[in-house]
């Protein structure tokens, strides 16, 4: 699969004027590359028409980078500072993804789905000051785990060569997040404001593929597909709501929001 984010970050500002407020980086600076990752699942199909689905899709390093240069008295990322300060950050998200489905045939095109996920989502943002002076990382781990329901729907005959499907799915998960900022002066640790708790998440995933079937055991398959996360812990939203604040982060936030997309391109085989 080819993966990235959705627009740019919802972050604020990142970095500001000192004391003005004036932003000098926020979220809508950063704009995400597409990265490959995997998309694996296995279908086992019962007699009565009915079926359980394994699935697992993992994306490293979705990147956005970005370098200002400060055109005065700066505050955030941890630090305050004059102004013609390099400040270069670097912003990547990666997910993980596992789910057991069971899907109920309601007839030879549609059916409906229930079944159980856990996700794994973290996303960090790192600013270097000056070429390694210092640097304020902030990084955060969402672990999900919850139930969806969702419906399959083959929009083609089943008698036909191309089998096109449009897939969706809702779900809630409890979410333990948790992260922080860490500071250092060149290599050097310095300093950290930390912090976890649990709350609720939710996540949308909408799909079409298309397979086309050469024989009865191969088809070639494309798709895109959709993925939205709520209520999720995020570096840039935490880096703009403790601009002025770093303690802040020992009691963390989760109301970030999250959008993926991205194609998937692969092969299907049928036993």
């Amino acid at each position: 699969m080819y993966l990235t984010r959705g627009g740019t970050s919802h972050a604020g500002p990142i970095i500001a004027a000192n004391p003005a407020g004036t932003p000098f980086l926020t979220g809508s600076n950063f704009d995400f590359n597409t990265q490959t990752g995997i998309d694996l699942s296995l279908v086992r199909q019962l007699a009565n028409g009915d079926s359980i689905e394994a699935r697992y899709f993992g994306v490293d390093g979705i990147f956005a980078g970005n370098t200002i240069v400060t055109p005065g008295n700066f505050i955030g990322v941890g630090f305050t500072g004059p102004g013609g300060t390099t400040a270069r950050s670097s912003y990547w998200t990666q997910i993980k993804s596992a789910e057991l489905n069971y899907k109920y045939a309601v007839n030879e095109q549609v059916s409906v789905l229930g079944g159980a996920r856990c996700i794994q989502l973290n996303d960090t943002l790192s600013t270097v000051l000056n070429n390694n002076v210092a640097t304020g990382q902030y990084a955060y781990e969402n672990e999900m785990y919850g139930g969806q329901i969702g419906l399959d729907w083959k929009l083609t005959d089943p008698s036909n060569a191309l089998d096109l499907r449009l897939v969706g799915k809702a779900g809630l998960y409890g979410n333990h997040y948790g992260g922080g900022i860490k500071e250092f002066s060149g290599n050097t640790f310095i300093g950290s404001f930390l912090g976890d708790a649990t709350g609720m998440s939710y996540v949308g995933d909408v799909g079409l593929t298309g397979s086309y079937w050469f024989t009865d055991q191969i088809a070639l398959r494309a798709g895109y597909q959709m993925l939205w996360m709520g209520d999720v812990a995020l570096g840039g939203e935490a880096a703009s709501r403790s601009l002025t604040n770093p303690s802040l982060l020992r009691s963390p936030s989760h109301n970030g929001d999250l959008f993926m997309h991205g194609a998937t391109v692969g092969l299907e085989f049928r036993l």
